[in-house]
């Protein structure tokens, strides 16, 4: 069985949680539940009455697989290697989740590479906190 984990950031403190997603209104107000920290491998909810509430914008899902240096990754991560040549976005399309590199050729987008590449890459942040 996969784990199913979603992370948000918080409305009130830009804090990150991580945990169950509760979508409200076609994901205009969502909440995370929280999950034990310290359980991360074996979630324990912590209880509904513990939601956040967390920027929708900011909702990505555990995808998971995990960088080289065994961080798991998600949905809206940088990632990158030494051969990268920029950072590559983690996104999900069609039905699976991918790579995006954040250049473009010419006027066409990037082809999507396959997300197994992650064993080779690692996080350098992600599309809602600054990174140098």
């Amino acid at each position: 069985m996969r784990d199913i984990i979603f992370r948000g950031k918080s409305k009130m403190n830009g804090k990150w949680y991580y945990g169950s997603l509760i979508s409200i209104g076609d994901g205009i107000i969502c909440h995370i539940i929280p999950i034990d920290p310290k359980s991360i491998e074996k979630p324990r909810i912590a209880g509904i009455m513990q939601s956040r509430e967390v920027i929708s914008d900011s909702v990505g899902e555990y995808t998971g697989k995990t960088d080289s240096k065994g961080e798991k990754v998600f949905e809206g991560d940088l990632v990158t290697n030494e051969n990268a040549g920029c950072n590559l976005l983690v996104v999900f399309d069609n039905g699976k989740f991918a790579l995006k590199p954040l250049i473009e050729e010419g006027n066409h987008p990037s082809a999507l590479a396959d997300i197994g590449q992650l064993e080779f890459m690692w996080v350098v942040g992600n599309i809602h906190d600054k990174t140098n």
